[in-house]
């Protein structure tokens, strides 16, 4: 049987467009205590608690989930999260469960927080914080409803790339996860051993 907006399915992306410029060598590459690289984590969590997951990145990428390449014109996360959400439109997707491949303490419980939460508030933007008092919202990991495409792509048309601008004129649900489920590793001081294995 196939799935039907009604049904609140989402779509599991993993971004991983960025050019790690700071930490030197590409992000997904890198290897959690586990085993895994990060892109295989990342995409593995989803794969729990999604049906399908793909890749939001600048080229295609050896993995078995497809890869959703960026424009030509990329402004950046923006780009990537239109892209996905028109690619769950035409699958009938309710929306995306968005996640950056930096992010390798994020754990699966963490991301059906914003799933329960999503299912209580399926028009809104579900977005995670990392503490409750938190001012900033952690727009890359968060859970965006098809519904929300158009206002994406006004934003990019006006040249408003950022989204943390975007996010302040929605109404949006947040979720609070912890610091260090909402941590990201962008250079080589961010990593604590053995997150790495050289």
């Amino acid at each position: 049987m196939g799935v039907t907006i009604s049904d609140l399915t989402l779509l599991g992306v993993v971004l991983c467009g960025g050019r790690s410029l700071r930490m030197g060598r590409d992000k997904a590459d890198l290897i959690a205590p586990d085993g895994r690289s990060y892109l295989d984590l990342a995409c593995q969590r989803l794969a729990e608690l999604c049906p399908a997951v793909c890749l939001s990145a600048a080229t295609p990428r050896e993995s078995p989930h497809p890869t959703l390449v960026d424009p030509p014109d990329s402004h950046g996360p923006i780009s990537g999260i239109l892209m996905a959400l028109e690619h769950a439109r035409l699958h009938r997707f309710a929306g995306c469960l968005i996640n950056p491949v930096d992010t390798p303490d994020l754990a699966v419980h963490d991301l059906q927080t914003l799933i329960d939460t999503h299912r209580c508030h399926p028009d809104n933007i579900v977005c995670a914080i990392a503490e409750p008092d938190a001012s900033y919202l952690e727009p890359l990991i968060a859970i965006y409803p098809i519904q929300s495409a158009p206002s994406l792509r006004a934003a990019i048309e006006r040249g408003q790339f950022g989204l943390q601008r975007y996010l302040r004129d929605r109404d949006i649900v947040p979720v609070p996860l912890g610091a260090a489920a909402c941590r990201n590793v962008n250079s080589p001081t961010d990593l604590t051993p053995p997150s790495i294995n050289e």
